[in-house]
């Protein structure tokens, strides 16, 4: 992984953070205020006298003396003690293990009370084999550090526990432990054994054990987490602070790069003979990748124990038909294109109208438009497999929910927005008459207003594109523009035309109207093709609808909502419904969104199936989920192989740093406290990152799961983290 001035600054940022939670903060320390207030984590407090030897003992868990012992102990909301097992070969003789802690002794200076950092630090070299179980591995006033060893059959399974013995004191804060941590270094370090489920038959299961397993589990915390290095450790640690790296997604193909196959200019430009020989190098490169990822898939089953290989076996081979199919179907879509002459001058021209989407979208935000803009590859691989299924109404693959699954910010919204634009040019060019081509051919749907009306600004975008590049083509100026509704409810748009009317009324003074010859809809006669009132969206259907998955709960009282779904109107069915953020409906809101579904379906579907999209960033169990909710099948793209850092048209980027997420472990400490500290240490730590990108670590961004939560803590933060930083020990010049 390369470093970089943000990755560094990012170090530098949370090595503050944990000096200021966990400690020290100096090695030779000597604190004005209570160590137990001053830190607020990685500390073991006294546990008392019951804890016995026969208490590590997992043949007398019956015991009722069991009852205080180690796991108790590393659970108690004032914790007692940490942890570890992890697994090594048999044959294993040396090893060494790190203990290291501090206490802090209170002393009056001057007649004012420190507490001064007394640190203790021992490394042991032993031998497993004579290990004397019996006995702890360290004692030191009162803190034991034991090992047990227990046998399985071609392996040994290892627990470290550190216990503060010490005696519970009436004195709080006596004999606390602070800086915990135990680091064991050995070659022999084997991964967790796992059961190997041969009963179980849920393909999901299966499908993630083969494509998730190099990222392998080597120990288990107890009271406490596990850091590791790579991916064959030699070394364990404890952590208080934990740690877990994501990559992005890198959705480039490095065969692709050089080509014209992903250039919207050349797609949108070119001869059909010129544009459909670079297309066919996507399936070609494709169709080579996974005959290579077969070959290897003898080689991966080595890695996995032989009762378990029939099974990684079978749903490698299932991933592989399931690529093969997604690779046919994208030829499929590009022989479509071929052998149909009004079907290519809709991709053309959809092409053309994303490239100047983009365009209008960099100019909106003040940039200059200096480059060639490109398909990702994942993104034109979608509308080719997609294309035929949408445009034909008796396609086998009609009724089969399209899945897209990529990271957020991968550009998944620009993917379905090419495929919307292509549909709806080919509405307009296979339409017999200007009722026809009018009406609703696509609807979105989101399940937050807010993001439904962010989404609106990003597609209002590429329906003004869409205009532009339309004007250009004169089969099509007997058509009505394109048009784009927002239908998201009166708490956000007026449901009438009256009531729009009162809103502009009471408000006429504040009412700026401007116009602009740089724009090109700035007349009466060319107006911005945008609708927000429901009467005015039911009156004449918009060619494209976005909105909230609730407002269709009105169907049974709003019948004129019938003609957005082609009903009661001479204009063509609608032919392509996108359900965005697919993950959000679950739970009550998913059964509730079903029943719902089964009406849209059976109302849109007039002639045949209208045609169903998705998109998620994140998903378990698709297949159940979609089934449950549009009674179809899905198919996911781009779909797994055999690795998940891989399926060609995804790739994780280990080259950039990736993004880092920090756990926090603040056992007995209340989670709005623990909230206030960490954003006072998070502002602090800022100080000590470099200037030129200080800027990018100012904000910190926090989630709630209500607005009770978000308001409480609100106050809370207000109050007490002002005086946090009053307080925080600050370095000399920061």
């Amino acid at each position: 992984m390369k470093n970089n001035k943000y990755s560094d600054s990012r170090e530098k940022y949370l090595a503050e953070v944990c000096r200021q939670m966990i400690g020290p903060y100096e090695n030779e320390e000597k604190l004005d205020v209570a160590p137990w207030d001053f830190y607020h984590t990685g500390m073991i407090w006294p546990a008392g006298e019951k804890v016995k030897l026969e208490d590590y003992d997992e043949d007398k868990e019956h015991d009722v003396e069991a009852s205080d012992g180690f796991m108790d102990l590393a659970n108690a909301s004032h914790q007692g003690a940490i942890g570890f097992t992890c697994y090594v070969r048999k044959g294993i003789t040396d090893a060494s293990i790190e203990l290291s802690w501090a206490t802090y002794n209170e002393e009056k200076i001057d007649s004012k009370l420190f507490w001064i950092r007394v640190p203790f630090n021992r490394k042991l070299e032993f031998n497993i084999l004579e290990l004397d179980q019996t006995k702890p591995l360290i004692e030191v006033d009162n803190v034991t550090f034991r090992l047990k060893i227990k046998e399985a059959q071609d392996f040994l399974t290892l627990t470290f526990t550190l216990v503060n013995q010490k005696l519970k004191s009436s004195i709080y804060g006596d004999g606390v432990l602070y800086q915990t941590k135990i680091i064991f270094d050995t070659e022999y370090l084997i991964e967790a054994p796992v059961r190997n489920n041969i009963t179980n038959n849920d393909p999901e299961f299966w499908q993630h054990e083969l494509i998730y397993r190099d990222y392998v589990h080597f120990a288990t915390g107890h009271g406490c987490a596990v850091e590791w290095d790579g991916i064959k450790p030699n070394s364990l640690r404890t952590s208080w602070m934990p740690e877990s790296v994501v990559y992005k997604a890198s959705p480039e193909i490095a065969d692709l790069k050089n080509t014209k196959s992903l250039s919207m200019s050349f797609l949108g430009n070119s001869p059909k003979s010129d544009v459909i020989q670079e297309l066919n190098h996507l399936p070609q490169l494709y169709d080579k990748w996974i005959k290579e990822q077969e070959c290897s898939i003898e080689g991966i089953l080595k890695s996995f124990d032989v009762d378990r290989r029939a099974k990684i076996k079978k749903v490698a081979f299932e991933n592989i038909d399931n690529c093969v199919q997604h690779c046919n179907r994208i030829k499929e879509g590009i022989n479509l294109l071929a052998n149909n002459d009004k079907l290519f001058i809709a991709f053309q021209l959809a092409n053309l109208a994303i490239q100047k989407n983009i365009e209008l979208s960099v100019i909106k935000k003040g940039g200059d438009f200096n480059f060639e803009p490109r398909w990702r590859p994942f993104q034109l691989a979608f509308i080719l497999l997609s294309t035929p299924s949408t445009v034909l109404e008796d396609h086998k693959d009609r009724e089969i929910m399209e899945l897209i699954w990529f990271p957020t910010g991968g550009g998944k919204t620009e993917a379905y927005l090419g495929l919307t634009a292509l549909l709806i040019f080919y509405r307009y060019l296979i339409a017999s008459s200007v009722e026809e081509a009018a009406g609703t051919a696509v609807i979105t749907r989101y399940t937050l207003r807010l993001l439904t009306i962010q989404q609106f600004e990003r597609a209002a975008l590429m329906i003004c594109a869409a205009n532009i590049i339309k004007k250009q083509v004169p089969e099509l100026q007997e058509y009505k523009d394109f048009d784009i509704g927002l239908f998201v409810g009166g708490g956000a748009t007026p449901n009438s035309l009256q009531k729009a009317h009162d809103l502009l009324s009471m408000g006429s003074d504040e009412i700026e109207t401007t116009s602009s010859s740089e724009c090109l809809f700035n007349s009466e006669s060319s107006p911005l093709p945008l609708m927000v009132i429901d009467e005015q969206i039911y009156n004449s259907p918009p060619t494209f609808l976005i909105g909230t998955v609730d407002k269709f709960a009105n169907m049974p009282f709003t019948p004129e909502m019938g003609r957005l779904l082609g009903r009661n109107t001479k204009a063509a069915p609608l032919q392509l419904i996108i359900q965005d953020e697919l993950h959000l409906i679950s739970d009550a809101l998913g059964t509730v969104t079903a029943l719902f579904e089964t009406a849209i379906d059976e109302i849109a579907s007039i002639n045949n199936k209208v045609k169903i999209v998705g998109s998620t960033a994140t998903i378990r169990r698709a297949e159940v989920q979609v089934r449950k909710l549009f009674n179809r099948k899905s198919m996911q793209f781009p779909p797994p192989c055999l690795n998940v850092d891989d399926s060609y048209f995804y790739q994780s980027n280990k080259n950039d740093p990736g993004r880092l997420y920090v756990g926090v472990h603040a056992q007995g400490r209340s989670p709005k406290h623990t909230l206030s500290r960490l954003a006072a240490n998070c502002f602090q730590a800022t100080e000590y990152t470099e200037e030129q990108v200080r800027d990018s670590f100012y904000t910190l961004v926090m989630y709630f799961n209500s607005m009770r939560e978000l308001g409480s803590s609100l106050l809370l933060l207000e109050d007490d983290v002002p005086k946090y930083l009053e307080v925080m020990a600050v370095d000399k010049g920061v």
